[in-house]
């Protein structure tokens, strides 16, 4: 027949081409043609196979006999052809028509990689040397059905090993080299079939065939036949969908026929020995363990003798993390970057298990992270695809229930100290700063955090507070790359495996579109590994506080910084920040005192002349200065009370400054003042000023006290629109918030007749009237003795004791021709008088903005008020008034 048709095609072309010699043919119109002769029809081309062939070329039985040396050709031929067709496919060559959505790994079984070994007698892995016995691969291949090549591979002294592999055997040997045979031939035949070629589909069908006949029974039902035998069940039911859809019955009922045989596969199951112990694990895997882990060196061995079908393409990194006994719990797998563009689905990745209809359930998408778990019995297994991370593509996780921290974590992170508040901790990181969150960025202390990350430097460290105490909330570096990109996840988590144990992995939503999570965790401390998945952001790691009774904690938490304060003192490096020392520059002679001076080295140390006032008062003395300075400055102390302790020991220093000029403003230079104090002792704790003195008089803007706190010192600066008072306090082991010392008192405290304090019977009494004056509010009248700078003195009491006096001034002109400005100078004169007990001023009070009103003064017991105002009789008079401070 075929003759008969070449004959047939070779006349018709023979004729076309006489019939195109002619010069005027196609001008002529052609002639009817005659049906009877008219030649037979063209046929048409053979329409395509719609039915599995009936046979193969190839023989697994066939191959069993076969010497390994030619086994291993046979593979090295088959490798090729998945090779060629992979490359291929990846190029566009060969597309996949008929199943375009499949993914199908390549995972071939016993060993991915091998080369013969005409030594050793069968092929080897890589990572195996010849002539080396390897009890874990012996009892690897036994399981696999290759007796034979696990008696070569077994130390001979290893009698309990021999005795394993015998167990292992099956009726016939079945060599590595043909098991591997078996899955490339399986390979091709899918990767065929999913370009729609259906000598593919004969190929898997009839090898399918073959190989139930080529296992015994214990085989069948042992690793190899769970290995084999459900491979291309998932590839030839996704085909009959298609099938089905163009429309092609033949072809689905052959293949559903076929299909039936593979539901006698057994169960696929990881060969994961959880609770191993570590040295047995990392004999297992041939790598050294760290800690409580063990990076594998190589990857394909933990791999194959783990027997997982995962793929090897993309994967970077094993991990075998093991628990506080140092028992393996379990096993981490990390894919780099963009896996996801070659299995875009976990269950492509698990393509093996899904084949093999291991239990599986979807888990919650987080991020953009595609997670599925698998369970094999008390073993379960965590698929995530990570799209769009730089740090990771995708991670599988095998071993049982999701592992705790494997040890205690630490709190001690170099700088930073989580046992530690947070007020001790900012001081130790970022003094300059003051602020419930604060930020490092100086290298020399970022180089002391701990733990260090292998191949990245910390960019930053911030400190947060806890809410309510000051407690550590959280610390964070963030890091960038030493040299270069990131290191691979494997690398750069290795120390914190190797310390803490098992992580648990988990992706959550970010600003830049999500991030990856390493957490570890104890009762009281989470560390978390945190890697953004955009470029942009780099690595940071968390260390959290856990302490859920912040109020217990608190007290843990004092307790360790008494702790360590005591502990600077024992060694005697107490910790010094703060300034301890006043300098005055008014007279010709500079004032320098200092804490820890002894009262004669002061006393030698004050200026004489004109305009310095020293006076003694309980405890301590004061000394003031007056007139001009002998150069002009913004700023600087007025006047400086000195305070001792039972050493005669110079314990406190208050100085308060003054402007350049009476009536000069202090909002600027205050600030100045305190620029200068954060420059050299970094930044204070603020707190608003409480006025008590003054609680009873119009209300200015609020002041702000400013304090620092050494071990040695505390400083503290109160700033108000009237100026400001520094005030340094020696701080000893025993006080660490500064030596007791009795309340400062170095005002007086009223008139000749009557002062602060005095029962009212010894008022009346002293003032010797037989009827006391009681004016309209309560206040009991006195007249002052002749000679005295006062006309009237009224007292007020509480309880029986004198609590307020007012003095007023007597003049020598009708206070009805005075002007305020006028009273402003009486009030500067008045003050001027009173200079040498009084000192400057801590409260100024204004009429209008060069008018002077009041002047203030107080001390721990009291105050004393100098102003003016206007009475209903006599005008416009100066008063000077005593009360005391609650």
């Amino acid at each position: 027949m075929r003759k008969l048709q070449l004959a047939l095609l070779t006349a018709l072309c023979g004729s076309a081409l006489l019939g195109c010699s002619g010069p005027n043919l196609s001008m002529e119109v052609p002639a009817a043609k005659d049906p009877a002769n008219a030649p037979p029809p063209l046929p048409s081309p053979p329409p395509p196979p719609s039915q599995f062939g009936d046979a193969v070329a190839f023989s697994l039985a066939e191959w069993l006999t076969k010497p390994r040396a030619e086994l291993a050709e046979l593979c090295d031929e088959w490798q090729s052809k998945v090779d060629a067709l992979e490359q291929a496919h990846r190029e566009h060559k060969h597309l996949f028509t008929l199943l375009p959505d499949l993914h199908l790994p390549k995972a071939v079984p016993v060993f991915r990689e091998v080369k013969f070994s005409a030594k050793a007698g069968f092929s080897l892995p890589p990572y195996a040397k010849e002539g080396v016995y390897d009890n874990a691969l012996a009892l690897h291949v036994a399981r696999f059905g290759d007796v034979d090549a696990a008696r070569k591979l077994a130390d001979p002294s290893a009698v309990d090993v021999r005795a394993k592999i015998d167990a292992l055997a099956y009726s016939q040997n079945y060599p590595l080299e043909w098991t591997r045979l078996v899955a490339l031939v399986l390979h091709t035949s899918q990767l065929r079939l999913a370009g729609g070629d259906l000598d593919g589909a004969t190929e898997l069908v009839h090898a399918h065939k073959q190989l139930r006949l080529a296992l015994d029974p214990k085989a069948a039902q042992g690793v190899l036949g769970a290995t084999l035998l459900p491979r291309g069940r998932q590839t030839l039911t996704q085909a009959v969908a298609a099938w089905q859809t163009s429309k092609q019955p033949i072809l689905v009922e052959q293949a559903t026929e076929a299909l039936a045989q593979w539901d006698s596969a057994p169960s696929l199951a990881p060969m994961f020995t959880a609770g191993q112990s570590r040295d047995e694990t990392a004999r297992l895997l041939g790598s050294p363990a760290t800690g409580h882990v063990i990076v594998t060196t190589t990857p394909l061995r933990a791999l194959d003798l783990w027997e997982l079908p995962l793929p090897a393409d993309g994967l970077g990194t094993v991990v075998a993390c093991c628990d506080t006994a140092d028992r393996f719990v379990e096993a981490l797998f990390f894919y780099r970057p963009r896996t996801s563009t070659a299995y875009p689905r976990p269950g492509d990745l698990a393509f093996y298990w899904e084949e093999a209809r291991c239990k599986a359930a979807d888990v919650a998408n987080t991020a953009g992270v595609l997670t599925k778990e698998y369970t094999f019995g008390r073993l379960t297994s965590e698929v995530a695809l990570i799209p769009q991370s730089n740090y990771l593509g995708a991670w599988v996780r095998i071993g049982g229930p999701a592992a705790s921290t494997a040890t205690a974590l630490p709190r001690d992170l170099g700088v930073v100290n989580l046992n530690r508040s947070f007020e001790q901790n900012r001081l130790r990181l970022t003094p300059e700063q003051r602020a419930t969150s604060v930020t490092c960025q100086q290298p020399k202390l970022l180089a002391q955090m701990k733990p260090a990350l292998p191949g990245l430097k910390p960019a930053e460290a911030v400190l947060e507070r806890s809410p309510e105490h000051n407690l550590v909330a959280r610390v964070t570096v963030a890091y960038r790359p030493d040299e270069g990109a990131t290191p691979p996840l494997g690398q750069l988590a290795q120390p914190l495996w190797s310390a803490f144990g098992p992580a648990c992995l988990s992706a959550a939503p970010g600003e830049h579109g999500g991030q990856l999570l390493l957490r570890w965790e104890d009762a009281s401390t989470a560390y978390i590994l945190n890697l953004p998945f955009a470029d942009a952001e780099g690595a940071r790691l968390m260390a959290e506080d856990r302490h859920t009774d912040q109020n217990a904690y608190a007290e843990q938490v004092a307790a360790f910084d008494r702790a360590e304060r005591q502990a600077r003192f024992a060694a005697g490096k107490p910790a010094v920040r703060l300034p301890r020392n006043v300098e005055v520059t008014w007279a010709t002679r500079p004032l320098a005192l200092q804490l820890g001076m002894s009262k004669a080295e002061v006393l030698q140390a004050i200026p004489v002349g004109s305009s310095v006032y020293k006076r003694d008062f309980p405890g301590g003395l004061s000394v003031a200065f007056a007139g001009a300075p002998v150069r002009p400055q913004p700023f600087l102390p007025g006047q400086v009370f000195v305070r001792f302790d039972a050493n005669e020991r110079v314990a406190e220093l208050r100085a308060i400054y003054v402007g350049g000029a009476v009536n000069a403003s202090a909002a600027g230079w205050t600030k100045n003042l305190v620029a200068g104090l954060k420059k050299t002792a970094g930044a204070p704790q603020e707190t608003p000023a409480v006025a008590t003195a003054w609680s009873d008089l119009s209300q200015k803007p609020a002041g702000v006290v400013n304090e620092w706190l050494d071990d040695v010192t505390k400083m503290t600066c109160r700033c108000d629109p009237s100026g400001a008072e520094l005030v340094l306090r020696a701080c000893s082991e025993q006080y660490a918030d500064g030596v007791p010392l009795p309340a400062l008192d170095y005002l007086a405290r009223g008139v000749e007749q009557c002062k602060l304090g005095d029962a009212r019977a010894d008022v009346v009494r002293r003032a010797n009237v037989a009827q006391p004056t009681i004016a309209a509010d309560g206040a009991l009248v006195l007249s002052p003795p002749k000679g005295s700078p006062y006309d009237a003195v009224l007292v007020w009491f509480e309880k029986d004791q004198a609590v307020r006096i007012v003095a007023r001034h007597a003049v020598t002109t009708s206070p009805a021709a005075v002007t305020p400005a006028q009273m402003s100078q009486q009030l500067v004169d008045a003050w001027g008088r009173d200079f040498p007990t009084l000192g400057w001023p801590q409260r100024r009070d204004h009429f209008s903005a060069n008018v002077l009103l009041g002047f203030g003064w107080h001390d721990d017991r009291g105050r004393v008020r100098l102003f003016w105002e206007e009475t209903s009789d006599s005008g416009l008079r100066l008063f000077t008034e005593w009360r005391t401070v609650k």
